[in-house]
């Protein structure tokens, strides 16, 4: 599987090729393909005291020490227990080591997650493979990778400290960054899917103690299958199959390719998809909506904003800013829309839109009523052509039968 597309629910998808960089943290760094750049087998990273490495990735790649000594294959430390994480220093001298493909494959998509030892929040669980559900009980935090163009992260529930968030950021980081989506109850936590495009995420339950639950989700099979039987039609638009219809009490979470949320405005580079587009859905209750929109966002000057519409209003987001907004009705129609321009590799932003009954008190309680739903104004059966639709089911169906 690939990072090059995503099924996401409300996202239309298309190719760009970018360059990349690694993004580097204070004490942690994850590496990706592009940093075997073209004609290297070798990209570097250092370990000057004790750190530890994960990676999402079982292929033909391998660690070795700057000696040209093998510390581990990538097949090897993918299949390792998830309680027990290679260590390196214990067995090997600090210092420099380095990522190394010897296969013919000059750039095979991977990710290692590289973390040393005065991290904050060091002995957190990393979950490299895909689980329906996983089990973070008694766990403050629980980090997940992917090699492919992003992953889904839902069905947050257990007994809280606080409300859980979610980030774009490995567990050493999470002081310092600001969340893709912060819960504003355990309803909402547990209603709302949150979309992450890019190779890392983290979840904070909020405290160490109790039952801890979510769903991780790497859905992006068919529509992979799909863009490699049309990439000489690099204009060809694939439309996410995902309905998107979400009941009242849950957010509406919208992440631009590579949002890492850091303060020194790193971007994942290499997420090549250049638009996200939420359809137009509609709220509507006889006991009044509200509509609370939180955004972070820095757009490169010269380059397309993100729209927002909700009902008659228009939000632009352009520029370097953070914004707050509520609006409340009887009924609320929301829709969002961005296209990246040409040779805009860092612009990025995060939305969360919160959708709740307000009992007629303006911005007023979150409630979930199990009547009251989300509808979206998009027929998703038409959304795409009718043999671009066959050809979803029928990969979906080979995904399933390889699976």
């Amino acid at each position: 599987m690939t990072r090059r597309l995503v099924n996401v629910s409300a996202a239309i998808l298309t190719l760009l090729a970018v360059a990349s960089a690694r993004v580097t943290f204070d004490h942690a760094e994850v590496l990706d393909h592009n940093d075997l750049k073209p004609g290297e087998k070798k990209a570097a990273f250092d370990c000057p005291s004790t750190c530890r490495v994960y990676t999402p990735t079982g292929k033909t790649l391998k660690i070795i020490d700057d000696k040209g000594k093998d510390v581990i294959t990538f097949v090897a430390l993918h299949s390792r227990p998830i309680d027990q994480p290679l260590e390196l220093s214990n067995c090997f001298q600090a210092g420099k080591y380095f990522v190394v493909n010897d296969n013919a494959d000059s750039s095979p998509d991977f990710t290692l997650y590289v973390v040393q030892n005065d991290a904050a929040n060091y002995n957190t669980r990393v979950y490299t493979s895909p689980q329906e559900k996983a089990d973070a009980t008694n766990e403050r935090f629980a980090t997940i990778l992917t090699d492919a163009a992003g992953l889904r992260i839902s069905d947050l529930w257990g007994d809280f400290g606080s409300n859980p968030s979610v980030y774009a950021t490995g567990f050493d980081s999470v002081s310092k960054c600001r969340p893709v989506f912060a819960s504003r109850s355990t309803d909402n936590a547990r209603l709302t899917s949150v979309v992450v495009f890019g190779p890392i995420a983290t979840v904070d339950f909020g405290s160490d103690q109790g039952a801890h639950f979510l769903t991780i989700g790497y859905d992006y099979c068919y529509l992979i299958l799909i863009f490699k039987k049309t990439a000489s039609n690099t204009s060809n638009i694939i439309t996410s199959v995902s309905k998107p219809t979400t009941q009242l009490g849950s957010s509406t979470v919208l992440v631009s390719p590579g949002y890492v949320g850091c303060p020194d405005n790193q971007v994942f580079t290499n997420i090549q998809i250049n638009q996200v587009n939420q359809p137009p859905y509609t709220i509507s209750s006889a006991k009044g909506v509200s509509l609370k929109l939180v955004a972070d966002y820095a757009i490169e000057t010269g380059f397309p904003s993100v729209q927002i519409k909700i009902s008659d209003q228009t939000v632009m987001l352009t520029g370097t800013d953070s914004l707050t907004k509520y609006v409340d009705d009887k009924s609320l129609t929301v829709s969002v829309n961005w296209s990246r321009g040409a040779g805009d590799y860092l612009s990025h932003f995060a939305i969360q839109i919160d959708n709740f009954e307000n009992n007629g008190t303006p911005h007023g309680p979150d409630s979930t009523g199990s009547s009251s739903t989300v509808k979206t104004d998009v027929d998703w059966t038409t959304s795409t052509s009718s043999s671009t639709y066959k050809n979803i089911i029928f990969f979906m169906l080979m995904c399933l039968i390889l699976s």
